[in-house]
C-alpha cells in the first residue's frame, strides 16, 4: 500500500465570550451553534484556501486542512490563545481537537468563544469547521466515589469510558463549546485503565465496545456525527500499556457496534516516534495502513513534541533565541548568578541564629544549586523549564512569604522585605537567562538535525536547512500519512495536529500545511536518519 485574512480577535468580543475577567468571574454568553460539518461546509471552506492542503474523511465526505489546531493547554486567559486559533481560522485551518479534560474545561470554552465570534462575523460557517473532542481523564479534588466503572490510577485521579460518563461528558463538551453537535468525540487513552490492577486487557476491550455502543446511541440523537479513540500506546506494540488496534476492531465488531459511526483514530507520530508508520518484524500491516485498510481516518499529534532517549524534545529552531547569543548569555548568567549568591550569603546574618533561623536559611540556595547543575539542566530545555517553573518557583514563593511573615516580627523588619525584594527580581533574572541557555543549546541540535534532513531528501525533494525544523517535522507527518494511503489516499489519509499557541506557531503551521510531500523512500530515509 505504500507505493491572508485578518489575525485579530477583538478585545471586546474577548470579554464577551469568556477570554478575560469581569468581576472575577469569567463571562460566557453566546447561543448554541446548531448544526455540524458537513461535506459541502467543509468543502466550500476548502476551496478559499487553495494553497492548504485538503484530506477527506471517506465515511463522511467532509474535506479538511491537512494540518489541525490542537487545543491543549489554551485556555480563555491568554488573549494571544484565542488570536492564534482565529489566526488559524483565517488562513484555511478547519481542524479542531481538544478534550474535556484540558484546562479543567477551559480549553473547549477558548475554542467554542473564538468559533462563535467567527460565525457571528460571518467568515466562518459552523457546517466548515469540524470539531473533535474527548473523554476519559477524571481529575477532582474532592475525591468523589463515581457510580460508574472506572479505574483509580493515582490519588484523586481516576479513568473511564463507561456509558454514563460518556453521556455526562457529551452534555458539558457541548456546553462549553457552545454547540448543539460534537463531529468527532473520541474515548481519550483507554489504555490507562489498565493502571488498575482490576483491569486487564480483555475487560479494556469490553470497554471499549461497550462505549462504542454507547456512542452509536449519541449518533442516532444527534449530538455527535461519529466517533474515534485516541491513544498513546495504540502504535507502539513493545509498549507496557499497548492496545491492539486489530483487537479492538473484533471488539467493537463482536459488540455490533456500527463501523460506519468509528470515523477516526488518533496517535503520537514524529520524526523520533513513527512506531505507528513502521511494518512489525513479523511484517505485519504498521498501524497507518491498518486504519487506512479500513476506512478510518489518522489524526497524528505531537509532531514536535518527541520522546527521544527517554527525554521530551522540542523540535524546532524558533525558540526565540539564536546560537549566536550564547557569549551574551552566558556572560549575563554570570552575572546574575553572582548577584543571586552575593544575596544567599548575606541572609544567615540578616535572621539569626536561632534553630527556626537557620532552617529559614537553607531555603534560600538556589543560585547555588543551579549553579552545581548548570551543566546537566541546560542540555535538556523541556526538563530545566519544568524544573524551574513548576517545582522551584512555586517553592521560591512559598518560602519568601514564609520570610515576609517572620520579618513582621523582626527588628530590622525593612532590611529583610528589602532582601526579599531584591531576590525575588535576582531570581527572576537567573531563570530567564537559565531558560535562555538551555534554548541555545536546544537550538544547536535543532539546527544540526535540520541539515541532515534536509540532506535526506535530495535528489527528489529539496528543503531548505533555513526552514523551521517545525515545518518540516510536520511535513513529513503528512507526507508519511500519504505514503500509507493507498491508491485513493490523494494526498492522504489523515491530519496533523498541532498545538500552536501564538500567531507565529500558526504561520508555521499553514507553510506546512501548503508544501509539497514527500514520496515514501524519502520519508523513509528521514525516519532512519533521525532515529
Amino acid at each position: 500500500m505504500r507505493g491572508s485574512a485578518s489575525l485579530s480577535f477583538s478585545r471586546t468580543a474577548a470579554y464577551r465570550y469568556g477570554i478575560g475577567r469581569k468581576g472575577g468571574h469569567r463571562v460566557v454568553s453566546r447561543g448554541v451553534h446548531t448544526g455540524g460539518a458537513t461535506e459541502e461546509g467543509t468543502r466550500l471552506f476548502a476551496d478559499r484556501f487553495p494553497a492548504v492542503a485538503k484530506v477527506k474523511v471517506q465515511k463522511t465526505g467532509w474535506t479538511l486542512s491537512g494540518a489541525g489546531f490542537g487545543g491543549y493547554r489554551v485556555n480563555t486567559n491568554v488573549p494571544a490563545h484565542a488570536q492564534a486559533l482565529s489566526a488559524a481560522f483565517s488562513s484555511g485551518i478547519n481542524v479542531v481537537d481538544t478534550s474535556g479534560h484540558f484546562e479543567n474545561g477551559d480549553s473547549e470554552r477558548l475554542i467554542g468563544a473564538v468559533l462563535d465570534e467567527k460565525i457571528r462575523k460571518g467568515e466562518l460557517t459552523r457546517e466548515s469547521v469540524v470539531l473533535m473532542t474527548k473523554a476519559g481523564y477524571l481529575v477532582d479534588p474532592s475525591n468523589p466515589r463515581y457510580d460508574f466503572e472506572h479505574a483509580v490510577v493515582a490519588d484523586r485521579i481516576a479513568h473511564s469510558i463507561a456509558p454514563e460518563y460518556l453521556e455526562r461528558e457529551i452534555t458539558a463538551s457541548l456546553a462549553r463549546l457552545g454547540v448543539e453537535k460534537i463531529d468527532i468525540f473520541m474515548l481519550n487513552n483507554p489504555e490507562r485503565l489498565l493502571l488498575d490492577k482490576r483491569f486487564e486487557l480483555p475487560r479494556v476491550y469490553e470497554s471499549i465496545a461497550r462505549a462504542a455502543e454507547h456512542l452509536d446511541t449519541e449518533v442516532k440523537r444527534g449530538r455527535i456525527s461519529g466517533y474515534g479513540l485516541c491513544s498513546n500506546s495504540v502504535h507502539n506494540r513493545s509498549a507496557q500499556d499497548h492496545i491492539s488496534f486489530p483487537q479492538i476492531l473484533a471488539s467493537m465488531e463482536q459488540a455490533r457496534a456500527n463501523h460506519a459511526n468509528f470515523l477516526a483514530i488518533e496517535y503520537p507520530f514524529n520524526v523520533f516516534e513513527h512506531d505507528a508508520y513502521d511494518r512489525w518484524f513479523d511484517g505485519s500491516e504498521s498501524l497507518m495502513e491498518v486504519a487506512a485498510t479500513n476506512r478510518l481516518f489518522q489524526f497524528t499529534q505531537r509532531p514536535i513534541m518527541a520522546i527521544a532517549n527517554g527525554s521530551i524534545r522540542i523540535l524546532s529552531t524558533n525558540l526565540g533565541v539564536s546560537v549566536n547569543d550564547e557569549s551574551n548569555i552566558i556572560t549575563h548568567l554570570s552575572e546574575v548568578f553572582t548577584g543571586v549568591i552575593e544575596l544567599e550569603t548575606q541572609i544567615p546574618e540578616l535572621l539569626g541564629g536561632s534553630p527556626d533561623d537557620m532552617a529559614l536559611v537553607a531555603k534560600f540556595v538556589w543560585g547555588r544549586v543551579l549553579s552545581d547543575n548548570l551543566t546537566r539542566l541546560s542540555e535538556n530545555m523541556f526538563a530545566a523549564r519544568h524544573y524551574l517553573q513548576r517545582q522551584v518557583a512555586p517553592a521560591l514563593q512559598r518560602d519568601l512569604a514564609t520570610l515576609v511573615q517572620a520579618a513582621e516580627q523582626a527588628p530590622n523588619k525593612d532590611e529583610l522585605l528589602t532582601w526579599a525584594s531584591q531576590y525575588q527580581e535576582r531570581y527572576s533574572k537567573l531563570q530567564s537567562a537559565f531558560l535562555d541557555l538551555s534554548a541555545v543549546s536546544l537550538v544547536r541540535v535543532n539546527q544540526d538535525l535540520a541539515t541532515i534532513l534536509a540532506a535526506t531528501v535530495q535528489p527528489n525533494h529539496s528543503i531548505s536547512a533555513s526552514d523551521p525544523l517545525a515545518t518540516t517535522a510536520i511535513r513529513v507527518a503528512r507526507s508519511a500519512l500519504a505514503a500509507c494511503g493507498g491508491e485513493d489516499g490523494g494526498d492522504g489519509v489523515g491530519c496533523v495536529l498541532v498545538g500552536a499557541r501564538s500567531q507565529e506557531y500558526v504561520a508555521d503551521v499553514v507553510q506546512a500545511a501548503s508544501a509539497p510531500l514527500f514520496d515514501a523512500d524519502a520519508v523513509d530515509r528521514v525516519l532512519q536518519a533521525a532515529f
